[in-house]
């Protein structure tokens, strides 16, 4: 109807006064682009407020752009056969619907506690778990090689492990960022998990049901340090437990290497080997070094990391995280400061040898420096 009435004014214009071929061209193109862009239109799908629009568990002002298919509700039995959409809101980004926030929700905590974990049973503060097998007693010969068992994803390589771990929580961590931005933190936290429209979780009774605090108190007083508790809907909380546990992993490693490498090999009170030692140590404070390198370089990640929203994924860092990156960035530059120590006297079989070996002393050193 509206184009018939846009070509039918045409049509009397020209009637009433006769234009110039040269401007009746450009007006049928215009148009026809009027036309083209009616046609385009989207579809507009409007939430339905009940029987004669007195529910109030939607939001009539609001409209859902997009054809009905894109709306992935569950019809109850006595749902009226028009389409709705029962407790709709304007979307807070994108095209994301509540239940999505929910299916990115587990998705991030599944990754995170699979991964913490892993990295509690390399953890030195637990008693029956593997850190004397894989982390102490480090194997040199099979090194990172060495067989593990995960409750999981099964038997794999440690390397392996720690590799998946680091994917995961890279990834958890990445989630948790768009929920700490964009997700309806309230209405989660509200959520028992018993609207049959979006199933899941007990968030208000289980999930989110008490505060954030890492160091609970012992009601007993028996000394034992409990395990935190834990608020799921703390997102920018999560984002944090995320960067520290993938920092944990490496520097569980680095700081195991910087004690077996800074040990005195002794026996009957004689050095044995020591050139050999020395050249043992340089081997494990080089490997301490890298997995300080690794910590750091994941903590940096952060600063070039944009939401989306002008803000930065480190701009949810902590004194916690800050503290964490300097450690990292100390511990490598500790490791490379040891290792230019023990250079400057290793392989020095005349006087000639004694410029040489400071030289390279210099070079780890002032490497070291630079990279932290």
């Amino acid at each position: 109807m509206i184009m018939c009435k846009f070509f039918a004014s045409i049509g009397q214009a020209q009637r009433r006064r006769r234009l110039p071929r040269r401007l009746a061209v450009p007006l049928i193109i215009a148009g026809a682009a009027v036309a083209v862009l009616f046609v385009a239109t989207p579809q507009i799908v409007r939430a339905a407020c009940g029987p004669d629009g007195l529910s109030d568990l939607c939001s009539p002002g609001y409209a859902l752009s997009g054809s009905p298919s894109t709306l992935s509700v569950p019809i109850t039995a006595d749902a009226p056969t028009a389409t709705t959409a029962d407790q709709a809101e304007l979307l807070s980004a994108g095209p994301l619907l509540y239940p999505d926030y929910k299916v990115l929700e587990t998705q991030a905590r599944t990754l995170l506690q699979r991964s913490m974990q892993f990295r509690q049973d390399i953890s030195p503060y637990r008693g029956l778990n593997n850190f004397n097998t894989l982390v102490r007693h480090f194997d040199e010969q099979s090194g990172f090689s060495a067989s593990y068992t995960d409750p999981v994803v099964g038997q794999l390589t440690l390397q392996q492990r720690i590799d998946l771990a680091d994917a995961d929580l890279r990834q958890a961590r990445n989630i948790y960022a768009v929920l700490a931005v964009y997700a309806p933190e309230a209405r989660l936290r509200a959520d028992d998990g018993t609207n049959p429209a979006y199933p899941g979780a007990d968030y208000k009774n289980t999930l989110c049901a008490k505060a954030e605090n890492p160091n609970p108190p012992d009601p007993q007083h028996t000394g034992q340090v409990l395990d935190p508790i834990v608020d799921w809907c703390n997102f920018p909380a999560r984002l944090r437990q995320a960067v520290r546990e993938a920092a944990y992993l490496r520097m569980v490693f680095a700081q195991q290497f910087m004690v077996d490498a800074l040990g005195l090999h002794f026996s009957a009170g004689t050095l044995l080997g020591g050139e050999t030692f020395v050249r043992q140590e340089v081997a494990k404070l080089q490997a301490a070094q890298y997995q300080f390198e690794l910590a750091q370089q994941g903590l940096s990640e952060a600063f070039g990391y944009r939401l989306g929203s002008g803000c930065y994924l480190s701009d949810f860092y902590t004194q916690s995280e800050w503290a964490l990156l300097s450690k990292a960035a100390d511990g490598q530059l500790g490791a490379q400061h040891q290792v230019a120590t023990r250079l400057s006297y290793l392989d020095i079989n005349t006087a000639s040898d004694v410029p040489r070996a400071q030289n390279a002393a210099i070079d780890v050193y002032r490497s070291g420096s630079t990279q932290a």
